[in-house]
């Protein structure tokens, strides 16, 4: 439960973050702004492809309860998606990842 309560503060946090740093960005056009702006929104999906395979881990040795495990499938649905329905090159390289991670 303290879990899901973390989740959504860093979730609330991250976002928050974001609104405060566009907002500096379009009010003083300073290059660290545009560059942490730009590295935000390129590594965000990035991190969230590269996470599956932790909570996978985490998931498969039962270290999660059963609840975090139902919104976590849930969180990464666009990701389970791909593998069972999109193109061959994407089904392979997630389950090269699931792999690494999950033996």
């Amino acid at each position: 439960m303290y879990l899901v309560f973390l989740i959504l503060a860093c979730g609330l946090s991250f976002g928050a973050f974001v609104i405060w740093l566009t907002v500096r960005t379009i009010n003083r056009p300073e290059r660290w702004a545009k560059r942490t702006l730009w590295a935000i929104v390129g590594l965000t999906p990035v991190l969230y492809v590269l996470s599956v395979g932790p909570i996978g881990w985490l998931a498969n040795r039962g270290w999660l309860p059963d609840e975090m495990q139902d919104a976590f499938q849930q969180f990464y649905f666009p990701l389970i998606w791909l593998y069972d329905e999109g193109p061959n090159p994407i089904h392979d390289i997630l389950k090269w990842y699931g792999d690494l991670w999950w033996g």
